[in-house]
């Protein structure tokens, strides 16, 4: 049987992104017709503000892909919102075949604490949600006398402590489905529900570990697709019935009956006929979710994450805990937080001058975030950090301490709301390594003592002993051919032999390869030959018209071709701002090509969706990537492109205090590109390049537009989607000598997040460029190439 869609019309909520997606371009692949419902909220399905650019773009991705899709931004918790949702169906194409109930929210609360707005949120979504799309498609189904309709339940209906809110609702789903599907038999409508097992951005914030590599791995939202796509085919003949599906497989359940036994009135008859209604004989009976998971095909250990949750969870034991005012704290603890996923220990290290708290917090999953904002109260302690795995989130710590220094409080995290933590001081090894930590990890921060000074000052080595044949003229590169563009070259060779491996400086964006101007003489009398590009788009490289040209795939054969033209078999790829995604890209697809990577300014993550999406997610509309998919950034930039520099390469985007020690990474400092439009006399800080320096940016980007920098931006999702085809079980760690160079006043990409720099490379060192923000080559270059000299020494020399 030829299983097509052609002609049908499908409705899928939360199809942004995830599970609904993947749905939506199954279907829209087989001819389906399909309406993008997704509201754009946050990563919990009700944080962060609804925004039409997450329908938008999926259903422009469908299109892309040659099929039909309409974006549709109601909320299924409103009747009128799913009434609007099949309105713009039928006036679309003029029929409503199928309806897939995806749209979720997620728990953050645990019982015992929770609260009857959670419950709301959940009722609203998850039933309210269903029945309202229901509703709304009904009487057009009836009328044609032909439906399908699924519905998304889960298997933490089984029992999933201690998580109640999204249980309870889902399981809700049981009832009014199974009802529906009675009603609908006569009207040929077929209604079902799916308990699907899949990674999504919501697992992509569980702990690293067993049970997340096997959903991560073998769990992809589109090994869903099939099951659902029958579901919702006209050769479905079932209904009322729920399956489990995930991982390529799938598996009816039923609720089952053992024989019923009688009772006489007497408790004892009760006790008697117990054990024979127990009988599973040849049924599988599912006590919770794990049993669940294990038909899908999980072991217990890669379950172990959860199963001591609900211990974890239960009410701790009182203990004396009387609160005593101290006027100074030099303490190291064993920190335990309880959170939804279990018991999570740290190492909290706090010292105080005055009120004002310095520290750091770390344990083995999430490394190390120093303390923020801590101040000692009396016996009250407060400070925050930012951690930025499993996501960038601001967590709030606010305690009370006794007599013996033991710590009692709650943390606020954010969506995930508060929970409860203590903390006991740590064992002397405890101790010793969390303060040496703290000590490596203040370095650089203004934080470390008066003595210890001196041992943070850099040296340049003393390897700068060659002549310089050739630099840069920035007015006059030289033009390569490769890949079938012109790349616009400036070049740096010492006399003599050169280093058998070049450097390739890498530009990111507002910049060009003349921002590396600083860089260049140092990097050559060291003895290496060094190629500065503008990249495809820039400065005078060739201009191409499409963003799609401007995939990460087309600009790693610039790279490579630039290596073929001198012919080099290898480079040492340097990379600042988004010229970080050209080396890592460098290490990740070409590795065979590089001899080391150096990326300024640039951490490296794999991912867990399209990075518009996340972006979005963690930091709501007016982030700096939403801004840059728009004409009217484009417009704004291009107006006066002497003031679009003075604004972007400011000092205030690493030095200023308003900025990057209060707002370091949360939504309004995100958004701080939108500050374009105030008035210039409002902008803090001061301009970074001097006035020749300005003149030249200002010159270039005149001629060639923002255009095709902001394309390397609005192509994302097709640099995501190669990533994805590449290794699409996740990326393999780089092997190649690594230096992860950092500022300390950079908000934008900061130095904490090469924290995860475990997870992606084997052979790496960190180092942190004092004084300096986001624009390091141009804010500190002494320090910087010092920095980049004594690595490239040590490794290559």
């Amino acid at each position: 049987m030829d299983y097509d869609f052609n002609g049908k019309v499908a409705i899928i909520t939360g199809a942004g992104g995830g599970l609904g997606y993947a749905y939506a371009a199954y279907l829209a692949a087989k001819g389906a017709r399909v309406v993008v419902n997704d509201l754009g909220g946050g990563t919990f399905g009700f944080d962060g503000q609804p925004t039409a650019s997450v329908a938008e773009q999926a259903a422009e991705k469908i299109r892309a892909a040659g099929g039909e899709a309409i974006a549709n931004t109601d909320s299924v918790a409103d009747l009128a919102g799913a009434q609007r949702m099949v309105a713009q169906a039928l006036e679309t194409w003029g029929r409503i075949d199928i309806v897939i109930n995806n749209a979720g929210i997620a728990s953050t609360q645990v019982f015992p604490n929770v609260d009857a707005e959670e419950l709301q949120r959940h009722l609203g979504v998850h039933v309210l949600g269903a029945l309202n799309t229901m509703q709304a498609a009904w009487p057009h189904m009836v009328k044609q006398g032909y439906g399908r309709i699924i519905n998304t339940a889960s298997n933490s209906t089984l029992g999933f402590s201690p998580q109640i809110s999204y249980p309870s609702m889902k399981s809700a789903l049981f009832g009014l489905s199974r009802s529906v599907a009675l009603l609908g038999k006569p009207h040929g409508i077929a209604v079902n529900v799916i308990l699907p097992a899949a990674f999504t951005r919501l697992s992509a914030m569980l702990p690293p570990g067993n049970f997340r590599d096997r959903l991560e791995h073998d769990f992809q939202p589109e090994r869903l697709s099939p099951v659902v796509a029958w579901l919702a085919h006209e050769a479905c003949d079932v209904s009322g019935e729920i399956f489990s599906v995930g991982g390529g497989k799938f598996g009816r359940i039923v609720i089952a009956a053992a024989p019923m036994q009688n009772v006489d009135m007497s408790i004892e008859s009760v006790a008697s006929g117990m054990k024979n209604t127990f009988s599973t004989s040849a049924l599988s009976v599912l006590e919770n979710t794990f049993d669940d998971l294990k038909n899908l095909g999980f072991t217990e250990e890669e379950c172990a994450l959860f199963h001591d949750m609900t211990a974890t969870q239960a009410p701790r034991e009182e203990t004396e805990h009387v609160a005593v005012a101290r006027d100074s704290l030099d303490q190291v603890w064993t920190i335990v937080v309880k959170t939804p996923i279990g018991d999570q220990a740290s190492t909290l290290v706090l010292k105080s001058e005055g009120k004002r708290l310095s520290g750091l917090v770390s344990n083995e999953q999430y490394g190390a975030q120093l303390v923020e904002n801590g101040e000692l109260n009396g016996a009250t302690v407060q400070w925050q950090v930012k951690t930025t795995v499993p996501m960038p989130l601001t967590l709030t710590y606010t305690g009370t301490l006794d007599a013996k220094d033991c710590m009692r409080g709650e943390v606020e995290m954010g969506a995930f709301g508060k929970m409860a933590f203590t903390a006991t001081p740590a064992d002397a090894d405890v101790a010793a390594k969390g303060r040496a930590e703290a000590r490596h990890a203040m370095a650089g921060t203004g934080k470390l003592a008066k003595e210890d000074e001196q041992e943070s000052v850099r040296v340049m080595p003393n390897v700068l002993t060659h002549t310089a044949a050739k630099l840069p003229d920035f007015d006059a590169p030289l033009k390569v051919a490769v890949n079938g563009i012109e790349l616009a070259i400036y070049e740096g060779k010492p006399q003599g032999q050169a280093h058998i491996y070049p450097i390739v400086l890498c530009h990111g964006f507002p910049e060009l390869g003349y921002s590396w101007r600083n860089q260049v003489e140092p990097l050559v009398r060291a003895g290496f030959h060094v190629l500065v590009p503008d990249h495809r788009g820039f400065g005078k490289s060739t201009v191409l018209p499409r963003k799609e040209d401007y995939v990460i795939s087309e600009v790693l054969k610039d790279v490579c071709g630039l290596l073929d033209h001198f012919g080099y078999e290898k480079g040492i790829f340097v990379g600042h701002d988004f010229g970080g995604m050209i080396i890592w890209g460098m290490g990740l697809y070409h590795p065979e090509r590089v001899a080391g990577l150096i990326a300024c300014n640039s951490p490296f993550a794999d991912m867990p969706m399209n990075p518009l999406d996340l972006y979005q997610q963690l930091y709501g509309p007016k982030n700096y990537f939403a801004y840059f998919q728009t004409q009217e950034c484009e417009d704004k930039f291009n107006s006066d492109p002497a003031r679009t520099f003075r604004f972007y390469m400011r000092r205030d985007l690493g030095q200023g205090t308003n900025l990057s020690r209060s707002r370091q990474h949360d939504a309004e400092s995100i958004a701080h590109v939108h500050w374009i439009h105030d008035d210039e006399s409002t902008w803090p800080g001061a301009v970074i390049p001097d006035a020749k320096s300005l003149a030249y940016y200002a010159n270039a980007y005149g001629k060639t537009g923002f255009g095709p920098g902001l394309n390397w931006y609005r192509c994302l999702p097709y640099s995501y989607d190669y990533q994805k085809k590449i290794y699409p079980n996740g990326l393999p760690k780089i092997t190649v000598p690594v230096l992860a160079v950092g500022a300390d006043q950079d908000f934008i990409a900061s130095y904490h997040f090469y924290d995860l720099l475990d997870n992606f490379c084997t052979d790496y060192e960190k180092a942190l460029v004092h004084d300096a923000g986001h624009w390091v080559q141009q804010e500190n270059p002494e320090e910087l190439n010092i920095v980049l000299v004594d690595w490239l020494a040590r490794r290559f020399l």
